[in-house]
């Protein structure tokens, strides 16, 4: 998970949890600072060495690692990829649709990743989730109101740190952006 500078850790905490019970191993990463990078890189290698093994086992020849990277417009693909090669291999600006079609890069002899696209649901089933997107730049500005999207952020924060004490701190929002949501 890219951009973990953002989330809170009561956040990581609990998606970490979330992601183990479900049999999955999470890598909290931010790309832009390289922290998380190379634990990530390690993983994606052991995965590759066990995977070479099975195939030795076969009689085949190693291959290296190919692997997926995806994820919502705009979260730092693109930059991790660039991370893990320690070079400007995938094109990467901080705004939505830079990355235009897939894209192989090769991180090492032992690694290739393929670099995506922002995927977006194609079908947004609820106003909420279309609401959310907004909030995240995740679709185009001529599809929602900035005031309106503003107005939900607000709320949404303010009902998540109600419900979930430590998620979001209030306080330092209502400093930084000089307003009240009480």
């Amino acid at each position: 998970m890219n951009r973990s500078d953002m989330a809170p850790e009561k956040a990581k905490v609990m998606w970490k949890r979330h992601l183990a019970d479900n049999g999955l191993n999470v890598f909290f990463t931010n790309a832009q600072k390289g922290e998380g990078v190379p634990q990530l890189r390690r993983a994606a290698l052991q995965a590759g060495a066990a995977m070479n093994e099975k195939r030795k086992k076969r009689g085949l020849l190693p291959r290296p690692v190919r692997c997926m990277v995806l994820g919502y417009p705009n979260v730092g693909k693109s930059a991790l990829i660039n991370r893990l090669v320690n070079k400007r291999a995938a094109k990467s600006e901080n705004r939505p649709g830079v990355t235009r079609g897939l894209q192989w890069v090769r991180i090492s002899k032992d690694i290739e990743l393929l670099d995506t696209p922002g995927i977006i649901p194609m079908k947004l089933v609820s106003q909420l989730t279309a609401s959310r997107l907004a909030v995240c730049d995740d679709i185009g500005e001529a599809s929602y109101d900035n005031q309106l999207v503003a107005a939900f952020l607000a709320e949404e924060l303010r009902s998540v740190s109600t419900r979930i004490n430590g998620f979001v701190d209030m306080e330092r929002i209502e400093v930084s952006w000089m307003f009240s949501t009480t």
